[in-house]
């Protein structure tokens, strides 16, 4: 999800518009602490405090949203010129945003599933 915050996320012709240019930036931050959040699980053995084991699941609903309307944004921007429509085309960097914040959203759950036993 960091990679592809970074990323284009919109192409026209040869020109591109990265991610953190709009809102990657918030995929970016809401990436590393859910990052963070993780590997401190990880790194104590997997116990973790009652908040913080549903960290991934909610950054990857939220990052998903922002992900989705970004994407019907950026599809609904066309033109017509010399009786041709035109348009923006969605960057690669927000496929992986889009696709990492469902991964994220599932390993969310089978985190706080897991801790919730131990």
């Amino acid at each position: 999800m960091i990679v592809g915050s970074l990323a284009p996320w919109a192409t026209f012709m040869a020109f591109t518009k990265n991610g953190i240019d709009g809102d990657g930036w918030m995929t970016l931050g809401i990436g590393v602490l859910s990052a963070i959040a993780l590997f401190s699980i990880l790194t104590r053995g997997g116990k973790a405090h009652r908040g913080d084991r549903w960290i991934g699941a909610g950054a990857g609903v939220i990052c998903l949203v922002i992900s989705i309307a970004s994407i019907m944004d950026v599809m609904s921007q066309t033109t017509e010129v010399f009786d041709r429509t035109i348009g923006i085309q969605v960057g690669w960097g927000l496929w992986l945003v889009a696709i990492s914040s469902a991964t994220l959203f599932l390993t969310g759950l089978t985190v706080a599933k897991q801790t919730r036993r131990i």
